[in-house]
C-alpha cells in the first residue's frame, strides 16, 4: 500500500470547496424556510380576513337580517 500524502493546496482545495458547498446548502435552505414562512403568513391573513368578513357580515350580496318567506 502506498501512502498518500495531500499538499497544502490539495487540503485548501478541499477546504474551498466544502465551504462554497456549505455555504450554498446553508443560503439555500434559509430562502426555502423564508419563503415557507412568508406562504404561511399570507394564508393565514387570507383565513383572517375571511373570518373577519364572515363576522362583520360586510359582504355586499349576502344580507344576514333580512329574513324572506
Amino acid at each position: 500500500m502506498t501512502d498518500r500524502t495531500l499538499t497544502d493546496a490539495d487540503v485548501q482545495a478541499i477546504v474551498d470547496k466544502l465551504k462554497s458547498e456549505l455555504v450554498a446548502d446553508f443560503y439555500g435552505d434559509l430562502g426555502r424556510g423564508v419563503w415557507a414562512f412568508c406562504k404561511k403568513a399570507l394564508i393565514g391573513l387570507i383565513l383572517v380576513l375571511a373570518v373577519y368578513g364572515m363576522a362583520s357580515s360586510k359582504v355586499p350580496f349576502i344580507n344576514v337580517t333580512e329574513v324572506k318567506p
